[in-house]
Parts: C-alpha cells; structure tokens; sequence
C-alpha cells in the first residue's frame, strides 16, 4: 500500500537518476587558469629573473578528489609572476633565483553543502648560487558553498583551486616585501 499522495509517486524516477548522475561524476583537476592569483599585495617589484620549480602536486584520477598536479601548479604560479611582476621575468632555468614550491598538503572534504580545501605549501627563495634567502609555510584555504556550485565535483575543484590561489597569492605578496 503506498503511503505517498498520487503527486508525488511519480517523483522518484526522475530525481533518482538525477541523484545518481551527480554522485557518479568524474573528478576533474585543478587547471592552471583556476589557480592563478586574480589580485597581488605586491610591495616592490623586484628587477630579477626567477625559475620555478614545483613538487608534492599529483594526478587526479577519474574516481578520486580533484588534485593539483606539478605542472598546472607552476604554470600557474609562473603566469602569477609575470602579471604581479614580483620579479621581472619568469625562465625556464638559470635564472637570478630559484623560487621551489612544494606541496606539503591539500586537505579537502569528501561531502557536505559548503567545501572547504585547506593547503600548506612549502616556499624557498635561493640565489643562484644555491644560499637561501627566505623560506617560510604558507598555509591558505577557501570555501565554496553549493549556492555558488551546485555540483558536488565542480564545487571541489573550484574550491581547490581557490586555495592553491590563495596560496600564491599570500606567497608572492611574502615575496615583494623582502629586499633582494
């Protein structure tokens, strides 16, 4: 005997393969555009050359959470550069700084309305010559609630993203404010 006014019997097989369609979607990674710092504290602007270097990041796969993979993080920790200009140009090797970068954790939720990704990273300035300058943990996060993204593995990436964002931001401010 169903329970159920006559209105709403029908409900169930249209919101079931909803319901389904949005717990099955695949992860996504984290892309460089969605990581790249939109605002800079910059407090100087340093007449350098830097290289980057990046590690800890890994791949996303299919089944798991949205990861932050070495490469699209130095992309978009080498375009942050050039639009902050924190240092005068960013190249691939050799240059008057070596800036590394490593990911020491991205802590992310597994369900819920609102996702909110922590991130530390390891930040270490050497000169050329391989002498440290600066070297500091840069911790950041940020939150994403599913009124700004309704779909769950969506809401993920863009709020892992937010926090590598965050995180190059804070970075790069730390940066412009050393005397090089």
């Amino acid at each position: 005997m169903d329970m159920l006014p006559l209105a709403y019997r029908g409900v169930g097989k249209f919101v079931a393969p909803l319901m389904l369609a949005l717990l099955a979607s695949c992860a996504t990674p984290a892309t460089f555009q969605g990581m790249v710092a939109d605002r800079y504290d910059v407090a100087r602007q340093h007449p350098v050359s830097v290289s980057v270097r990046t590690s800890g990041g890994s791949e996303t796969s299919a089944t798991g959470k949205t990861q932050i993979s070495n490469n699209e993080f130095a992309k978009a920790l080498t375009e942050s550069i050039s639009k902050s200009r924190v240092f005068s140009r960013v190249v691939p090797s050799g240059g008057d700084y070596l800036l590394q970068v490593v990911i020491v954790s991205l802590e992310q939720p597994t369900f819920g309305g609102t996702f909110t990704v922590k991130m530390e990273a390891g930040w270490t300035l050497k000169r050329s010559d391989g002498t440290v300058v600066w070297q500091e943990a840069i911790r950041s996060i940020h939150a994403v609630s599913v009124e700004e993204e309704l779909v769950g593995v969506t809401r993920l990436r863009v709020a892992t993203e937010g926090a590598a964002r965050e995180n190059i931001k804070k970075g790069l401010a730390k940066i412009s404010r050393l005397n090089l």
